[in-house]
């Protein structure tokens, strides 16, 4: 399977491209490889908000969740299925950085006079400028990741029980090529739980941990929809990160509506000891979802605002 994408940003007045290829052997413990090379508009946040609910946001609100930076490159990758449920994966990819300075003015159908969020808008402007030349140099990494997912079944249909576990280890050092020097670990573990016929229990944990020289899209961001949805967007950043999402929601019967309570906690940090050091940061709140369309209504239980903030999720939330 050969693959092309081509854009054009009118902004930046530069191409972007992608070209790239996938192969896959056996049908049951399936087995891919494959590579591109690209110069791509690049982000970390797609675990936060996918492309296309990101794109109609911006499309309809002038809103966008994710940060981005410019990469050009290649990556390889060799993935391999133990039946359909495990998953093993090994990523090398290496790319030149440019940092990509966005246009908060651009259009959209509603919004008013409000404006986008420039990139790493939330990060404190002397830190900014500090990290800000690592996107004049070279990044290759080596990435080593584990996923166990029952939560949907064959055929990719999302399934009321389930679980999610996923572990990432990444390296960067001199001897891959990179002009950093890091080492990053993530783990999440989700549970979807049927309580009864038309109640459900999720929970979802994540941590990351980072040491070495980090560029900016490497950091922990928390803050907004998916992660702590009462607090401004990837209001919190740091090297480590704790979060923890919690949902019950009520079905009802014959419709496609449900209702749901929120709880989130979580917490960034610099130093190894994060976990007991400083404020965890909690809000509380109510969804309500008509098929894949859910409206949230949350508010902080501690930190330094009281609003509720309010947010239309596609999808799951957890």
């Amino acid at each position: 399977e050969f693959f092309v994408d081509y854009g054009y940003g009118f902004w930046s007045q530069r191409s972007k491209y992608r070209l790239g290829l996938r192969h896959e052997l056996f049908d049951y413990h399936q087995l891919s490889f494959g590579g591109q090379v690209y110069r791509w508009t690049m982000t970390e946040d797609d675990w936060r908000c996918g492309r296309g609910e990101n794109n109609l946001y911006a499309l309809i609100a002038r809103e966008d969740f994710r940060d981005y930076y410019e990469g050009e490159g290649g990556s390889l990758f060799l993935e391999q299925k133990f039946t359909y449920d495990h998953t093993l994966r090994l990523d090398y990819k290496f790319e030149e950085l440019d940092f990509m300075p966005a246009n908060p003015n651009l259009w959209s159908l509603f919004g008013g006079s409000k404006k986008f969020r420039t990139n790493f808008s939330s990060v404190a402007a002397d830190y900014l400028s500090e990290r800000l030349p690592d996107y004049k140099q070279d990044e290759s990494t080596l990435r080593f990741g584990y996923t166990y997912d029952t939560s949907s079944d064959r055929f990719g249909e999302l399934l009321r029980s389930g679980w999610v576990a996923e572990l990432a280890f990444e390296h960067s050092s001199e001897a891959l090529g990179s002009d950093f020097v890091f080492d990053r670990l993530l783990i999440e573990l989700r549970r979807y739980q049927p309580l009864s016929y038309r109640q459900n229990l999720n929970l979802r944990l994540r941590y990351g941990s980072a040491s070495g020289e980090l560029p900016l899209h490497k950091h922990f961001y928390l803050g907004g929809i998916r992660t702590l949805r009462a607090f401004d967007i990837k209001e919190f950043y740091g090297s480590r990160m704790a979060l923890a999402n919690l949902e019950y929601v009520l079905d009802f019967p014959g419709t496609d509506i449900d209702i749901a309570v929120l709880f989130d906690l979580g917490k960034t940090g610099w130093e190894s000891d994060f976990l007991t050091e400083g404020e965890w940061l909690a809000d509380v709140g109510v969804g309500f979802s008509v098929g894949d369309i859910r409206a949230e209504f949350t508010r902080p239980i501690n930190g330094n605002t009281n609003k509720i903030q309010f947010s239309i999720l596609i999808g799951r939330s957890i």
